[in-house]
């Protein structure tokens, strides 16, 4: 049988993906990044907005999302193979990306999606966040 495919005309179209049931719900500004990540196939395992004022090591100082990695414990539907081909793709998109000078340059390290940059005051965490959702907009533009 043949699957049906409906165009999406924007991020906000997009369906959230679906939660995994410890985790609450995705911080508001960086729902474009998931919904984009998640329409590209790339399934992510937990996301921040990032917070200020910056109380504890434990809050980021900057917006990020943790992609499914296979070697962790966590259930996905993704095979390995699919898996390292989006992965893959997603690291050519993140350097075409960083090739049209973002205000702000994105990196993955490990299993984590994030800025190269760290926020240094509210108005740098709001400069990220708007640079969250330029990226969500070039992923979701090459989906």
């Amino acid at each position: 049988m043949k699957q049906l495919s409906f165009p999406f005309r924007g991020i906000e179209d997009l369906p959230l993906p679906r939660l995994d049931h410890w985790f609450a719900g995705i911080d508001g500004y960086i729902v474009p990044l998931v919904k984009a990540l998640t329409h590209f196939g790339v399934r992510t395992t937990h996301s921040c907005q990032g917070h200020y004022p910056f109380q504890n090591y434990i809050q980021p100082q900057h917006p990020e999302v943790s992609i499914y990695c296979p070697e962790s414990n966590i259930p996905c539907w993704h095979d390995k193979e699919q898996y390292l081909e989006r992965a893959g793709a997603l690291e050519v998109l993140l350097h075409q990306y960083n090739q049209t000078q973002p205000r702000v340059p994105w990196i993955k390290v490990r299993d984590t999606l994030r800025p190269a940059l760290e926020a240094k005051s509210e108005k740098g965490l709001w400069l990220l966040q708007e640079e969250a959702n330029r990226l969500a907009h070039y992923i979701f533009a090459r989906s």
